[in-house]
């Protein structure tokens, strides 16, 4: 045989076409790549407008509080002039009881087509100081104990969310907590406080707030228990400390923490902030019960997949219905699956992931089933092509779905999809000439 005939009878034959497929999914990388940048700068977007809503309403919330700072006074022995001088140093008094009771209630706001989730929320705190637990640890050096200087310290992370003025009923007295530096926390609420050396004063207060996307508790009580109930029907609880009791149902939840002091890095009386102390908390976060960049990105994860098994099916039918299909209808093909995730993003911005998701995949299996009737000449094949790519689809939103399950169901299908082929293509002749087919 000629050497031109060889080299013709090579680039027909079926290996080399599978080659050429093999390229072609390669070269649509590029468009999946694109589609995924464009789901970044989506995304960018949603969290910039997001950003913009909770500026205004109010950030997320941390509650720190209350506690007791009490100074003391040190005498410091001046070593240049060998003077005796006093230095005030403070002792913190955490609460020996802490409980909250949260009622929260999310709503969603927009900006555009972007949306962000916030709440407003009636929070009462209440529980207790031993007072006779901070008398007994000042230091041995401490010289007097300014009890006329003491102050009560509470922290949010976001003040613009405040809607009340913070009060604090503490003993048998009220005081009001006024914006003010503190050594303890920085920046806070802070008043001072007429208390006695030999008392269990008892505390509560009770103010609405507003906050964004999650809210978080430190548990400085020697025992803290906090209790959340909101209509919302998706909540991520995180922490250090999760739930010991939680009910999530359709359209609201119920969580209970109970936290000691001895699950904490730090212990009830400080005499500085010790580093952790904004590491151990407990919270809330109020999810979207589906994102929709989120979820489309997970299925431009599984793009090359469909590909794949998409121009696998062609080639299926090329070989087995001897029909020749050329390069630029499978390319023609392909770019057809990446606008798909296209049509799924901007649908999912409007409509929800999962109707977006129903609408973009029959458009698809519409078009490319369409298209199939002019390529293989017959309708029985492209009705097959159709219900191919409809379990895959199908299958997709499946995996999309078991979220923890994906990993073993896809691979169970690529397994008897393989399976599948291996047992239609087992007698082959992958050395075989294409040119003479029909």
């Amino acid at each position: 045989m000629e050497p031109t005939q060889l080299i013709r009878n090579a680039f027909n034959s079926y290996t080399f076409r599978a080659f050429v497929i093999f390229i072609l999914i390669l070269i649509l990388f590029i468009p999946q790549k694109m589609v995924t940048n464009l789901i970044g700068e989506r995304t960018y977007r949603s969290i910039t407008a997001t950003s913009e809503i909770t500026q205004s309403w109010g950030k997320s919330q941390q509650v720190d509080g209350p506690i007791l700072c009490i100074p003391y006074v040190v005498p410091i022995t001046n070593l240049q002039n060998k003077s005796i001088e006093s230095e005030t140093r403070y002792l913190y008094l955490l609460p020996e009881q802490l409980n909250v009771d949260g009622k929260i209630n999310p709503q969603i706001l927009y900006r555009k087509i972007y949306k962000a989730v916030v709440y407003s929320s009636t929070l009462n705190l209440t529980g207790s100081f031993d007072m006779t637990e901070a008398t007994k640890n000042f230091p041995r050096e401490c010289s007097r104990i300014i009890w006329e200087d003491a102050s009560v310290q509470f922290s949010l992370s976001d003040y613009k969310g405040i809607k009340d003025i913070l009060k604090i009923n503490l003993g048998n007295n009220s005081y009001e907590l006024k914006p003010d530096q503190s050594e303890f926390f920085g920046h806070a609420f802070v008043s001072k406080v007429n208390i006695a050396a030999d008392a269990v004063l008892n505390f509560d207060m009770n103010f609405q707030l507003n906050g964004s996307d999650q809210i978080e508790f430190t548990p400085i009580g020697k025992q803290t228990k906090v209790a959340i109930a909101s209509p919302w029907s998706t909540p991520s609880f995180y922490g250090s400390f999760l739930p010991e009791n939680r009910e999530v149902k359709d359209s609201s939840f119920k969580a209970n923490w109970n936290v000691l002091y001895t699950n904490r890095q730090y212990g009830n009386i400080l005499f500085e902030k010790p580093s952790g102390f904004n590491l151990d908390v407990l919270g809330v976060k109020f999810l979207f019960p589906i994102n929709p960049y989120q979820s489309t990105q997970r299925a431009v994860d599984y793009a090359i997949l469909i590909i794949g098994a998409s121009f696998l099916v062609f080639f299926l039918f090329e070989v087995l219905r001897k029909k020749k299909i050329h390069a630029i209808q499978y390319l023609l093909v392909g770019i057809s699956l990446c606008i798909f995730y296209t049509l799924l993003l901007s649908l999912s911005e409007h409509l929800g992931f999962n109707i977006s998701y129903l609408i973009a995949s029959l458009a698809t299996i519409g078009l490319i089933t369409s298209y199939s009737i002019s390529v293989f000449k017959e309708k029985m094949p492209s009705f097959l092509m159709g219900l191919s790519l409809s379990c895959l689809y199908g299958y997709m939103y499946i995996m999309l779905q078991m979220e923890d399950y994906a990993l073993l169901t896809g691979s169970i299908g690529m397994f008897i999809v393989m399976a599948v082929v291996m047992f239609l293509t087992r007698k082959i002749n992958w050395y075989g000439n294409t040119a003479n087919e029909n």
